[in-house]
């Protein structure tokens, strides 16, 4: 979607494949009863995609 607005916006690209493998991961863990007690935090790199709506301070 931001590829196609004028000046291109910057955005972040999350890993959509990893996600995806991560919350079929923690539903399985719950369905398997292997959750655990605890909450948790899952970090996943992500990329800063960096278009014309960004402008070099000289």
């Amino acid at each position: 979607m931001f590829r196609q607005a004028r000046p291109g916006i910057t955005s972040i690209a999350q890993p959509t494949d990893e996600i995806a493998t991560k919350i079929a991961e923690l539903v399985m863990s719950h369905v398997m009863g292997t959750h655990g007690e605890h909450s948790r935090e899952i970090r996943l790199d992500c990329t800063l995609q960096l278009r014309d709506s960004v402008a070099r301070v000289a």
